[in-house]
């Protein structure tokens, strides 16, 4: 278990530990049950397992997980609302992050790799990381196996 008891768990805001209150009462009750504590930094709440929470904190808490589990729906209804009006006026909108464009420096990254070595040593010596590395060959051999369709 991460979570050890006497440990003390510091969260900045109630909304940055849990996007539902739901899931915010099962994480603060899972921890004060391990006989650890949480502490809200900017909220200035402690809920720890050797003293019963008052229900001034309780309430306190389900108040501020509501709103943060509001404000993050509303974040969801906008962002929907602003896709769904960017494919009604914009010939051009694909969702999603656009590709990222291959530079020299991702193809020397892939021409490494693909002279044998190691995602490690080739991460080492470009600072790429292994998951973007393997995104960089990924893409090289999709847009080679498209010039080779397109050639046909």
């Amino acid at each position: 278990p991460l979570i050890k008891p006497g440990d003390t768990v510091l969260v900045k805001k109630i909304d940055r530990l849990a996007r539902s209150i739901r899931d915010l009462r099962m994480i603060v009750d899972e921890i004060v049950e391990k006989g650890s504590s949480v502490i809200f930094i900017e909220d200035k709440m402690e809920f720890n397992g050797s003293e019963k929470s008052s229900p001034l904190q309780t309430m306190m808490l389900n108040m501020l997980g509501s709103f943060a589990e509001f404000e993050r729906d509303l974040i969801v209804t906008r962002t929907q609302e602003g896709k769904a009006y960017a494919k009604k006026t914009n010939k051009g909108y694909r969702e999603g992050r656009p590709k990222a464009k291959l530079t020299q420096r991702k193809i020397d990254a892939y021409n490494k790799l693909m002279a044998g070595k190691s995602y490690k040593e080739v991460a080492k010596e470009t600072e790429f990381s292994k998951s973007t590395l393997q995104r960089i060959k990924r893409q090289v051999q999709e847009e080679r196996q498209k010039g080779q369709e397109d050639g046909k």
